[in-house]
């Protein structure tokens, strides 16, 4: 129980500005809230030159890019299935690099599988990658220890207090044996 305690106190919730992706794609003035465990915001502050991309699927398309994509692709260990399982395994973030590997790969995988899909369906999908891939290399989806700074002592004094407490925890359940 401990450890859930561990998480719940460690997710912060970020309220970022989010994208529109409606059709004329204007920055949309609604805040999104993003929640990043201790394990993505440690990720984040020791990588501090590190781009990472938001993977919500409430500030850009780039879930559902990926899943309509890899509805298509054949192969069992490609990049989208890896993609799909960080998701599935509860990650709000991704590397940059990473997921622009990803999006290329995707590509690929729309390129090669384009017979399978109406043209309207195969130019969608592009159109949704090229504004996913645009979004990234303009940082509009990207997070990084800089924009997070302002929670960085917040986050290493609960991550202090939490240690302090399986310390104490620890201590405990030794006496409790030593009896």
């Amino acid at each position: 129980m401990k450890n859930y305690k561990n998480i719940a106190l460690a997710a912060l919730c970020l309220a970022l500005p989010t994208l529109s992706l409606a059709q004329d794609n204007d920055i949309n003035d609604a805040d999104v809230e993003i929640y990043l465990s201790a394990t993505e915001l440690d990720e984040m502050f020791n990588n501090p030159d590190r781009s990472y991309v938001c993977l919500n699927n409430q500030i850009s398309e780039l879930e559902n890019v990926i899943n309509a994509i890899d509805q298509v692709d054949a192969k069992e260990n490609s990049p989208l299935k890896a993609y799909k399982s960080h998701i599935e395994l509860g990650y709000s973030i991704g590397r940059e690099d990473a997921i622009l590997q990803v999006l290329d790969y995707a590509k690929e995988a729309l390129n090669a599988n384009r017979s399978l899909l109406t043209t309207e369906e195969v130019q969608t999908l592009e159109d949704k990658l090229t504004t996913v891939v645009n979004q990234i290399e303009q940082g509009a989806i990207n997070l990084n220890a800089e924009k997070l700074a302002f929670l960085k002592d917040e986050f290493y004094k609960s991550q202090e207090l939490e240690n302090a407490d399986q310390t104490d925890e620890d201590d405990q359940n030794n006496d409790d044996s030593a009896e």
